[in-house]
């Protein structure tokens, strides 16, 4: 036998499945793209927490929220030495509250602007002095005097951060055109294949017999090239008596044939071998 490739048959539609190539499949494969756009836009990050209120002006904008309130004015002179609290200033840390005799300079004042209220503080005469006492924020706090303006505006903020927010696009079909990312593209690629197969074809040689020779009863022997038979073939007469004479006697012999035949008193039966042959 001898065998023998065909042609190759038609392409395979293109799949991301890979293909191993072998005698009797052709692969090939190649590098599709696809890609989307990349924009930025300006966005923000959440507010963050509220400052202490102020008297200091603050400006709203995108990244700055601001609220304003009334604020009221608290103060107090404190001792340097035993850290005491009053109401004024120039002159000796009273005793009689406590205090250890320290001069009291001007120096050591102090102020709070709060959005409590001084209703809400709920203030009390200091001792007959005129001035109005708190311990609504735990230590002594006096009331500012409303004649050098005890309130005013007052303003809080919190603030947030602004970014750039990647916005991508949609994602392009598959090319085989070749796309490079860039700050505004962004490429992906992907390897696709296709195949076609052949068949092997196998051709087998051989021979084959002739046609039987006439039977004859030469021997032959058989061999890889001849194919040898045997039959026993028979012939017989038979006995019939005259009644006109007082004798038998055989009939003629009958043609030799396969077909058996028995002897009997009334029939003489002989055999013999013949051989036939075919060629190739």
């Amino acid at each position: 036998s001898d065998t023998e490739w065909g042609k190759y048959g038609a392409w395979s539609d293109w799949s991301t499945t890979p293909v191993s190539k072998s005698e009797s499949r052709d692969v090939e494969s190649k590098t599709q793209y696809h890609y989307r756009d990349i924009s930025y836009e300006t966005d923000y990050t959440d507010w963050g927490s509220w400052s202490d209120w102020t008297k200091d002006y603050i400006a709203k904008n995108e990244t700055t929220d601001v609220q304003t309130t009334t604020l009221y004015a608290y103060y107090y002179f404190q001792c340097p030495n035993c850290g005491k609290r009053w109401h004024g200033w120039n002159f000796n840390c009273f005793a009689w509250d406590g205090g250890c005799g320290t001069y009291v300079p001007e120096s050591s004042w102090h102020e709070m602007w709060s959005p409590v209220s001084w209703s809400q503080a709920g203030f009390q005469d200091f001792h007959g002095t005129g001035k109005y006492v708190t311990y609504y924020f735990g230590d002594r706090w006096f009331k500012y005097d409303d004649t050098y303006g005890g309130t005013c505006i007052g303003y809080r903020y919190c603030t947030r951060s602004s970014y750039q927010k990647k916005v991508e696009g949609s994602w392009s079909s598959w090319s085989d055109t070749p796309y490079s990312s860039s700050s505004t593209r962004e490429v992906e690629t992907r390897t696709v294949y296709h195949y076609r197969d052949r068949t092997q074809t196998t051709t087998y040689h051989y021979s084959r017999w002739g046609e039987w020779s006439e039977w004859s009863t030469n021997p032959v022997t058989g061999s890889n090239t001849r194919d040898v038979e045997t039959a026993t073939f028979y012939r017989y007469r038979d006995r019939v008596t005259q009644t006109t004479y007082y004798f038998r006697r055989w009939s003629a012999w009958s043609q030799y044939s396969e077909t058996p035949a028995s002897s009997s008193e009334t029939r003489e039966v002989q055999t013999k071998t013949q051989y036939r042959f075919k060629s190739r």
